[in-house]
């Protein structure tokens, strides 16, 4: 007979949108991986928490690995400075997080969930990649603070040519 154990969904919603890292949910509910995944989609699937809550939120997004299962396809974490601009309205300069063959997480460039920008990479010599154009619509915004700088924010890749989409698979792969 295998015990369940009761978590009130308030307080695990409430703890995960606080920023609690996984490990830390882990440890205060007793879960194990296979556990918190499964709470994971019980929240997303009964609407109480969406996918973007779990990418918004800055500690369970580095370590979204982890969990598994939540994201569509696998991403590559930039650990060094690559930029990143709004080309069309203001060329606000900015570095790109992580990026997948779907889209990629940005610090620096404001935007506003829902809002489709036309953004243009700027990889650096080591990326084998040349620079590149796609439009994305913005998924989901962390502000951190008040300076456009530690705005963190996930866009999804809408429309992008053959040539720019080549690119972009060079610096996921690379």
């Amino acid at each position: 007979m295998s015990l369940k154990r009761q978590i009130k969904g308030r307080e695990f919603i409430g703890d995960l949108r606080s920023g609690m890292t996984i490990s830390g949910l882990m440890d205060k509910y007793g879960l194990n991986p296979e556990g918190l995944r499964r709470i994971f989609r019980i929240l997303v699937s009964s609407a109480n928490v969406s996918r973007s809550d779990f990418n918004s939120i800055p500690s369970l997004y580095a370590q979204s690995e982890q969990i598994g299962g939540i994201r569509r396809t696998p991403r590559k974490i930039i650990d060094y400075r690559l930029p990143i601009c709004d080309d069309i309205e203001t060329l606000e300069a900015g570095r790109v997080l992580d990026v997948s063959s779907g889209g990629m997480q940005v610090e620096g460039i404001k935007a506003r969930v829902g809002q489709e920008k036309t953004l243009m990479v700027r990889p650096m010599a080591k990326d084998k990649a040349m620079p590149f154009v796609f439009e994305a619509v913005c998924r989901w915004v962390n502000k951190s603070g008040t300076s456009e700088k530690t705005w963190v924010s996930g866009f999804e890749i809408t429309r992008i040519s053959s040539l720019d989409s080549q690119q972009l698979h060079r610096l996921v792969l690379d």
